[in-house]
C-alpha cells in the first residue's frame, strides 16, 4: 500500500507543479465549469493510483499461486479500492489546501502530506477488516466513502479560481512564535479546551476516591454491578530500585523523550485535521473521554498500577490534547457558523490555530516528553 500512498503524493502535487510552470492560469481561463475542473485535478491521479496498485497486487498474488501458495484474489478489489480513496483524498486535500493558503505553496503542501496518512489510516480500517475475515468488513467502507464526500462538499463550498491565482508576491510580515494577541482573542476557546478536560477529569476523580477503586479491575466490577471487595489491604510501598548512572540509560531515556515530544505533536496535527471535517466532534468527544480516564485514574490514589506513568505522563498528554482542542475550536466554529466569505474565515482560522499551536500546544508536547525522560531516567 505504499505504492497508493507514494502514487497520491504524486498526483496531489500537480496544481503546485503547474502553479509554479505558469500552466494553471491558462486552465483556469478556458471555458470549463469549476466541477469539471476539480475533476480534471483529481481523477487522473486516483485512475492512475487505482491501475498501479492493482497491477502490483495482482503479481504479487500471481507469484504466491505460481509458487503454490494460495493467493487472496477475493482482495484484489479492495486494495484497488483502498488506493483510489487515498489519492482522492490527498489530491482533494491539495486543492483545499491551495483554496485556504494561496498564496504559500509549502503550507498548501502541507495539508497533502498530512492527509494522506489520514486518509491511509481511514481506508486502512475495512481493508484490515477483510484481511481478517470481518463479517461486519462491508460496513465500515462507508468510513473512507464519508470521510471522501465531506471534503469533496468543503472543497467544492471554498473553489474559487481567482483565488488559485493569487501569487504571494509582496511583503511578508516577521513571524512572531508567541503572538499574544492571538492567545487573548482565543482566551474562550482555550478556556473551554482546558474546562472540557477538567469537569470530567474531576467527575471521574471523585467518583474513584469515594468508590474506593483501586484498579481498572474495580471498575469494571462497578460497571457490571457485580460486588467489589472494600477490604482496603495494607501494603508497604515498593522499595526504589537502584538508580543507574550509566549514560546509556540517560542517553536512550532523552531519546525516548524527544521521539515522545514528536509523535504527540504530530498526533495533534493529525487530530486536528481529522475532526475538522466532522465539525470537531471526534476531538471533543475524544477530550472528554481521555479527561474522564485519566480523573479515574488519579483516583487511584498511589496504588494505581503504573501510577506515575498514567497519572503523570497521562496527565501530560490530555493538557496537550485540551490546548490543542481549545486552539482548534475556533477553525471548527468558522467551518459551521460565522458571517462574510467562507474562505477567510477559515483562513484566518487556522492561522490562529497554527500561532496558538506553537504557543500553547508545542511547549504541553515537550512537558510531556520532560515527564517521559524523567520517568525512564529514574528507573
Amino acid at each position: 500500500m505504499s505504492f497508493a500512498l507514494l502514487e497520491s503524493i504524486k498526483s496531489s502535487i500537480g496544481i503546485w507543479w503547474e502553479k509554479a510552470q505558469g500552466s494553471l492560469e491558462v486552465l483556469l481561463y478556458t471555458p470549463l465549469d469549476d466541477p469539471s475542473l476539480v475533476w480534471l485535478e483529481v481523477l487522473p491521479g486516483v485512475a492512475v493510483s487505482g491501475v498501479w496498485v492493482t497491477f502490483w497486487m495482482a503479481a504479487g498474488m500471481a507469484l504466491l499461486s505460481f509458487f503454490g501458495e494460495p493467493a487472496p484474489w477475493e482482495l484484489l478489489p479492495v486494495f484497488a479500492f483502498v488506493a483510489a480513496v487515498t489519492a482522492y483524498w490527498a489530491a482533494m486535500g491539495r486543492m483545499l489546501g491551495f483554496m485556504l493558503f494561496p498564496r504559500e505553496g509549502a503550507a498548501g503542501g502541507a495539508w497533502s502530506f498530512l492527509l494522506s496518512p489520514v486518509s491511509a489510516a481511514v481506508a486502512d480500517v475495512p481493508l484490515a477488516l477483510f484481511v481478517f475475515r470481518a463479517p461486519f468488513a462491508p460496513a465500515f467502507l462507508a468510513l473512507p466513502i464519508a470521510a471522501c464526500l465531506g471534503l469533496t462538499v468543503i472543497c467544492g463550498a471554498t473553489f474559487d479560481r481567482e483565488r488559485l491565482m493569487e501569487t504571494g508576491v509582496g511583503r511578508r510580515r516577521r513571524r512572531v512564535w508567541f503572538q499574544l494577541g492571538i492567545v487573548r482573542r482565543n482566551a474562550a476557546a482555550i478556556a473551554a479546551g482546558v474546562l472540557l478536560a477538567a469537569v470530567p477529569a474531576g467527575i471521574a476523580e471523585t467518583v474513584s476516591a469515594t468508590a474506593h477503586w483501586t484498579s481498572w479491575s474495580d471498575v469494571r466490577a462497578s460497571v457490571d454491578l457485580q460486588p467489589v471487595d472494600p477490604q482496603l489491604v495494607s501494603s508497604q510501598p515498593d522499595p526504589q530500585p537502584a538508580r543507574s548512572d550509566s549514560g546509556i540509560t540517560v542517553a536512550a531515556a532523552g531519546l525516548a523523550g524527544v521521539v515522545a515530544t514528536l509523535a504527540l505533536m504530530l498526533l495533534m496535527v493529525i487530530v486536528s485535521f481529522a475532526a475538522f471535517f466532522l465539525l470537531g466532534l471526534p476531538a471533543i468527544l475524544t477530550l472528554v473521554t481521555a479527561g474522564a480516564l485519566w480523573g479515574v485514574q488519579a483516583g487511584f490514589g498511589g496504588s494505581g498500577a503504573l501510577q506515575p506513568w498514567l497519572a503523570g505522563a497521562g496527565g501530560a498528554a490530555v493538557l496537550a490534547l485540551a490546548l490543542n482542542t481549545g486552539s482548534a475550536l475556533p477553525v471548527y466554529w468558522s467551518l459551521a457558523f460565522g458571517s462574510g466569505r467562507r474562505l477567510d474565515r477559515l483562513r484566518e482560522a487556522w492561522s490562529g490555530y497554527w500561532a496558538l499551536y506553537r504557543a500553547l500546544v508545542i511547549p504541553s508536547c515537550v512537558l510531556f516528553g520532560l515527564v517521559v525522560f524523567r520517568l525512564l531516567a529514574s528507573g
